[in-house]
């Protein structure tokens, strides 16, 4: 009795530490838990069923489906910014037009005067070096990463776009 304890302590105490820091980890666990020994005993056994074939296919086919997902709409990489400029960087439409052509900047919009809302992979002093490389050293601005400690009174397309990291659908 007193192995057993020991085996469910220490399974505890690993589990305990154990942290996830990506939506595929668990998938991954699935494969080699599920899938390996799966794939092995249909490889030894003479009869071969086909639901251990699907068994052992389905963690792989969720994990790379997962992958695949992940890579073209993973939004937790993306990041909201309020850039605040001053009149000496620019008028609007010369900051919309430097905006518009950093491609690191997926979306953008506008509510406020000298105010733009960005949506960014890219860090914030990564934008604010790109924007001074276009804008050059002229004019006084911030960029400050919106993150859940924010409120205010805005169009539900702002308020989408800061949160959701996407436009709203029209």
């Amino acid at each position: 009795m007193a192995l057993r304890e020991a085996i469910i302590a220490k399974v505890m105490e690993a589990g305990g530490r154990l942290t996830v820091r990506s939506a595929l980890n668990p998938i991954l666990w699935l494969c080699a838990i599920v899938s390996i020994p799966c794939a092995t005993i249909y490889g030894l056994i003479q009869s071969r069923p086909v639901w251990l074939a699907v068994l052992a296919f389905l963690p792989v086919s969720a994990a790379i489906f997962g992958f695949l997902f992940l890579l073209f709409f993973d939004r937790d990489k993306r990041k909201a910014y309020l850039l605040a400029y001053s009149n000496t960087l620019g008028t609007r439409e010369e900051v919309k037009k430097c905006v518009d052509s950093i491609r690191e900047i997926i979306d953008w919009r506008y509510d406020l005067p000298h105010t733009f809302y960005l949506i960014s992979e890219a860090s914030a002093s990564t934008l604010s070096d790109l924007i001074t490389n276009r804008m050059g050293k002229k004019g006084i601005f911030i960029i400050v990463e919106l993150e859940s400690n924010y409120s205010g009174w805005l169009p539900k397309e702002s308020w989408h776009l800061l949160q959701k990291k996407v436009r709203l659908p029209e």
